[in-house]
Formats: structure tokens, C-alpha cells, sequence
């Protein structure tokens, strides 16, 4: 088995366990990639393999920030609304980028993360 859809890894919220980051190819560019799998399934929580479809939202500013993403493939946008009401782009993520690291600082998001 070498690639995630061969890992059945193609739903929304479909857990599966540490293993699963060893085969990623991502997992050569991310932040994380020097972790030992022994290291990953310590970690408190569960990884989850997540798919999202072009404007679906990951989360919202101000939501409780709970959990960090690893971008596999694509592009989340990370937007704040101005004063005025109009929107602005923060940041483009692409592979091996993470979104929403202020789950480890902040109680909540710092801005809406969109596919």
C-alpha cells in the first residue's frame, strides 16, 4: 500500500491511525515530518485524513481553536473581514502548510480558513 486512496483514505473524518503520515508524500515537506511513528501515535490526539470541496470552510475566526491541518493537496485561503465589511486574503497555504497553529496559543481561530 503506498498511496492514501489505496489506504481508503478518501472520506471526510475517516480516522486512521499514525501509520497512515508514514506514506504520505506529504509528510516529506511538512512541519512534522521528522516525528518517529513511534513519537505519532503518543500524540494525544487522533490524525484524521479530511476532504474538503472548493469553498467548504475548515473553520471560522473566533471558533474555539482545536485542532491543526496539514494541507496534503490544494489551497486554503485564510481570510479576515474588514471593518467595512468586504473581505481580505491573509494567506494562500499550499502543500505541506499548516493552518491553524493557533490552536496551540489562542483560545480561537484568528481568521476563516477556506478551501
Amino acid at each position: 500500500m503506498n498511496t492514501l486512496t489505496e489506504a481508503g483514505l478518501n472520506h471526510v473524518s475517516e480516522f486512521r491511525a499514525a501509520e497512515v503520515c508514514q506514506i504520505c508524500p506529504t509528510r516529506e515537506i511538512a512541519l512534522f515530518a521528522n516525528i518517529k511513528t513511534t513519537d505519532l501515535e503518543e500524540m494525544h490526539s487522533p490524525i484524521q485524513y479530511m476532504v474538503y470541496e472548493k469553498g467548504d470552510k475548515l473553520y471560522e475566526i473566533d471558533e474555539k481553536a482545536e485542532y491543526i491541518y496539514t494541507l496534503h493537496d490544494g489551497i486554503i485561503k485564510l481570510e479576515q473581514s474588514l471593518p467595512t465589511g468586504e473581505r481580505r486574503i491573509v494567506r494562500l497555504l499550499s502543500r505541506g502548510d499548516l493552518a491553524g497553529v493557533e490552536a496551540v496559543t489562542a483560545a480561537g481561530y484568528q481568521h476563516d480558513a477556506i478551501a
